[in-house]
């Protein structure tokens, strides 16, 4: 909508430069354009904005969004005459070109999505001179090379995701600079090398996705100070040594990420004090020692992945005060293939990784005594997996309340004693007692019950004839 029509028109380097940068972009059904183009009112369809604007009276083309039209072509280095141009959005296309330098000029730009395209060669160094820029958005492309250090100059940067591309090298340390920046993804590239510990100073960041490089070194210690994180996610990298107990003052983090690694040590009590955490994937390190009693304090936690390390110790009983959990899953290491696990992920040293809404994971490990009773009447859990623990007893109420439950699997363990009968009682489509001795009752019962089975062979458990024929 305009406000106050300008009395000067479209300067022709500007109508020339659309003109070229819409040929370029093999942009269909565009409208001509000439120096009386924002004069008129241009229908030009959904995902398609070019807006002016009248600056000291002169109209200027201040915003280009041609958003998911499939454009192909390439991206013209006409674009710097574009001299006020405060928006350029060409996200979700097919462009294959480079990015031209020239966009390095455009000092009135605040706005740069690039991404989900097939851009190739590098990030030019020019992109840093772009001192108004909040967001620059160049995930899933095809970009090599270095990230340039000169971005730390893009002081007003709010969004940086560089993710799902080629890039390699180190992450520079200059980008610690950037005090407004909220996100920062670099997740899915080849980067090396240790994680600047300069990163620590961005108060503001909420989100930090650095998975899936070749990142190594310790994690800092300085990310204690990243007082408004959210979302930090360095699983599937090179990462050493222990967790800093730092990570303990993020009091805004709702989910931590740090599986697939080479961590090691024990883990951190602090953690304990994370109150709205929600998410915790430790899975397939090589953590050792106890888990921490304080982790009882996490009262928001919905998913638990641990599986794959060397932790030792009682059985984590405090797991029964998580209320939020859903789905309670202990998946041990284990050198054959269970077909029957829908959304599993081979883990190192054969760990396997349970891939839920919410879960909880302990496998993997070498837990020990008897799973908690209060596991049978966590009302809200949909799942409960709970396979090789090296415990001693089956220790469940009379009274087993999984009204929920769809999925149980009691597999491969060491439990002697008695099965409830109510145990039987429950709606679950899918239940599974491979590695526990099945007597004929229960065969029965999975057989005219049970919609999908699993294995029943190689049983340890003990299920006495008259658990089953009493009312227990």
């Amino acid at each position: 909508m305009r406000l106050k029509p300008a009395t000067e028109r479209l300067p022709s380097t500007e109508s020339e430069a659309l003109s070229t940068i819409i040929a370029s972009l093999e942009l269909s059904g565009a409208p001509s354009v000439s120096e009386s183009f924002c004069d008129e009112k241009h229908d030009l369809g959904s995902g398609k904005v070019i807006n002016c604007a009248n600056i000291s009276n002169t109209w200027h083309i201040t915003e280009i969004t041609l958003r998911g039209l499939t454009l192909e072509g390439y991206v013209s280095a006409d674009v710097k005459n574009l001299k006020y141009l405060e928006i350029l959005d060409l996200s979700i296309n097919n462009i294959r070109s480079d990015i031209p330098p020239e966009l390095g000029s455009l000092s009135h730009l605040t706005e740069l999505d690039l991404s989900s395209n097939k851009l190739t060669g590098s990030i030019p160094p020019s992109l840093g001179n772009l001192r108004n820029l909040t967001i620059l958005d160049l995930y899933n492309n095809q970009l090599a090379e270095l990230i340039p250090s000169n971005l730390g100059n893009l002081k007003k940067l709010e969004k940086l995701d560089l993710s799902y591309n080629q890039l390699t090298g180190p992450i520079p340390e200059r980008l610690g600079n950037l005090k407004m920046l909220e996100t920062l993804e670099f997740s899915k590239n080849q980067l090396s090398g240790a994680i600047p510990s300069h990163l620590g100073r961005l108060e503001k960041l909420k989100t930090l996705y650095l998975y899936k490089n070749f990142l190594n070194d310790n994690i800092p210690p300085s990310f204690g100070s990243l007082s408004s994180l959210e979302q930090m996610d360095l699983s599937y990298n090179r990462l050493s040594g222990s967790i800093p107990g730092e990570l303990g003052k993020l009091g805004k983090l709702e989910r931590l990420d740090l599986r697939e690694n080479e961590l090691n040590g024990s883990l951190p009590k602090e953690l304990g004090k994370l109150s709205n955490l929600q998410t915790l994937y430790l899975s397939s390190n090589y953590f050792t020692g106890n888990l921490p009693d304080e982790y009882e304090n996490i009262a928001a936690m919905e998913n638990f992945y641990i599986s794959g390390n060397y932790l030792t110790g009682p059985f984590p009983k405090f797991v029964t005060k998580w209320v939020n959990l859903s789905v309670l899953a202990s998946l041990l290491a284990s050198p054959m293939h269970w077909p029957w696990v829908d959304h599993m992920i081979t883990a190192k040293r054969n760990a396997m990784l349970c891939v839920a809404v919410k879960t909880w994971d302990l496998g993997g490990n070498n837990f020990e005594d008897d799973l908690p009773s209060e596991i049978f009447n966590m009302t809200n859990l949909l799942t409960l997996r709970v396979s090789d623990l090296n415990n001693t007893g089956f220790q469940s109420k009379k009274s087993i309340n999984l009204t929920k439950m769809s999925t149980l699997d009691l597999s491969f363990n060491n439990f002697t004693g008695v099965i409830p009968n109510s145990i039987l009682n429950l709606k679950a489509g899918t239940m599974f007692f491979s590695g526990d001795v099945i007597n004929q009752t229960i065969l029965r019962w999975i057989n005219n019950t049970v919609t999908s089975k699993g294995g029943i062979s190689y049983n340890k458990l003990t299920i006495e004839e008259a658990a089953v024929n009493n009312n227990l």
